[in-house]
Formats: C-alpha cells, structure tokens, sequence
C-alpha cells in the first residue's frame, strides 16, 4: 500500500509540475496569438534569421568547450592554452548576443509598444518557454 501511495505522489507532482511548464508556455504563445499574422509572420522570419546565423556559433562554442575540457583534464594543465579557450568563447558569446541585438534592432522599429510587449515576453521566456534563472527582463 505505501509504495502505491509513494507512486501516485510521485505521478501528481510529475503532472503538477508539467503542467505548470506547459501552461507557462502556453501563456507566450496566447501573446504571440494576439498577434496580427502579418506581425507574427515577420518575427518568425526575423527570428529564424537570427536562428541560422546564430547555429554556427553553437557549434563553435561546443568546439571550444571540448578543447577547454581538454585542456583542463590532460596530464599537464596549460593556462595559456585554457585562458585562449576562455577568451574565444567570450568573444562568440559576444558574437551571439550581438547577432540577438541586431535582432531586435531590426524588428523594434516595427512593432507598435504593446506587440514589442509581447516579443520582450518571448524573449525573455526564450525557445522553450521559460527563461534563464536570474537573467530574464520578464515580469
């Protein structure tokens, strides 16, 4: 009986909690429905702008995060050689939220305030319908 009782605990939270990360969202997608298609039009095609040219740094980055790893973890640590490995992924860092920047750039102009609104919510919530933990500007 109690480790029945112990799985449907389980299954609740496991529910409860997925719920809760759909319904989050779900409220983004409710704001980009609002949305005129022609709106919701352009910043899907600017977005998937920012997408691709965005792909080739996350492969990049993953270069250098092994070669990183590499270093660290090899027979004899080099500083100058992890300290390079740092300085590059800080600068493709740079290069992708500057590639972010240009994005928003482009679209702002565009947009009345109330439909900036709601590209700041998907912003700020980013692909997967949450946000970085300390690091969203959402509400």
């Amino acid at each position: 009986m109690k480790k029945k009782l112990l799985i449907l605990s389980a299954l609740v939270f496991t529910l409860g909690f997925t719920l809760s990360v759909f319904a989050k969202g779900y409220e983004k997608l409710e704001a980009f429905a609002e949305l005129s298609k022609e709106k919701q039009t352009l910043i899907v095609e600017t977005m998937k702008k920012n997408h691709e040219a965005k792909k080739e740094l996350w492969g990049q980055m993953k270069e250098v995060k092994n070669s990183m790893h590499e270093v660290l973890t090899a027979p004899e640590f080099d500083e100058k050689a992890f300290q390079a490995n740092v300085d590059k992924m800080e600068e493709l860092k740079d290069k992708k939220f500057e590639i972010m920047s240009d994005t928003v750039i482009e679209l702002a102009p565009q947009l009345s305030q109330q439909e900036r609104e709601v590209l700041a919510q998907m912003m700020a919530r980013g692909k997967h319908g949450h946000g970085k933990h300390g690091t969203g500007c959402g509400k």
